[in-house]
């Protein structure tokens, strides 16, 4: 489902699997760990890193417990150290370093963010993010970005009213079910959260409108200054700046059940302030996006 390169060529993947005879090296995780024969199914995420023909298996990991697990998103440090994020319905999903996976009630589908060392025998950090409803919808898996101090960047979505949010962030709370919020939130190297926050939408109910105020995440991207700036799908509401390219909801919402029109929205390096956020006239999504050394982003 993902995939990235190093510095020197090296290919890595994240994807998920049933197979009990997955072929591993050097792992973290050696065996499947669920039941592939139980009613309910099985799957775990795996990470594999190749060498840059893809000739040679350098490591090849399982990454999950006893239920349903997928890798979504997967990045590599300036250390060599992997972080793969995704989704996971596993109350035994590993857990090692800072990350606070308690909060995650499995009642749905939770993120997890994982970070291996280069040679994938051992984790950093690794656990789930999530509250009591589920954080994943509407097919967001996370989106993933690291910057060059080795802090990762999660983009998503959550309908949990006790989804940690830290003080001094956007907002101090979300409302959770049957709102659904998007979520930022930074990790440090040791899986330390350093913030979290939702974005808040600033649109009247429109009852011919489901996406008011909701603002689906599929692409992120951290600048050298720690900035991260999101790209996605949304309704009416998302809140945007003065000078922007659109500071107001472009497209149609007379007659059209649940208009969307796609935006890029900047959030400054403590997330307490907004940057920039414009709608992209013309366009229902964005997709995947890049940022260069000067700032300038690319999108699609």
């Amino acid at each position: 489902t993902a995939v990235t390169t190093d510095a020197t060529g090296d290919i890595y993947l994240t994807g998920s699997t049933s197979s009990s005879d997955f072929p591993t090296q050097t792992a973290e995780q050696s065996q499947l760990g669920c039941d592939p024969s139980a009613p309910a199914g099985c799957q775990n995420a795996f990470v594999v890193k190749l060498d840059p023909t893809g000739h040679t298996l350098l490591f090849s990991t399982y990454l999950g417990g006893s239920s349903q697990d997928s890798g979504a998103a997967i990045a590599v440090d300036t250390n060599g150290n992997v972080i793969v994020a995704g989704v996971s319905e596993s109350s035994d999903f590993p857990h090692a370093g800072a990350v606070l996976s308690p909060s995650c009630q499995i009642n749905n589908s939770c993120y997890f963010l994982a970070s291996l060392k280069p040679d994938g025998s051992a984790l950093n950090y690794s656990g789930q993010i999530g509250g009591s409803e589920g954080s994943y919808a509407n097919g967001n898996n996370g989106r993933l970005a690291v910057d060059a101090s080795g802090n990762a960047y999660l983009a998503g979505i959550t309908d949990s009213p006790n989804f940690q949010i830290t003080s001094g962030t956007l907002v101090p709370s979300i409302s959770g079910y049957p709102n659904t919020s998007t979520f930022v939130l930074k990790i440090d190297p040791t899986g330390k959260l350093l913030y979290s926050t939702a974005i808040p939408g600033d649109a009247a109910s429109n009852p011919l409108s489901g996406f008011n105020n909701f603002f689906l995440p599929t692409g992120i991207a951290v600048d050298s200054s720690g900035q991260a700036t999101v790209s996605g799908t949304g309704g009416p509401g998302l809140p945007t700046t003065v000078g922007v390219v659109a500071a107001a909801f472009p497209n149609a919402v007379t007659n059209v059940e649940n208009p969307i029109a796609g935006y890029v929205l900047q959030l400054n390096a403590t997330a307490s302030a907004i940057n920039y956020g414009t709608y992209v006239p013309g366009t229902d999504t964005l997709g995947g996006m890049a940022v260069d050394n000067s700032g300038n982003l690319y999108l699609a």
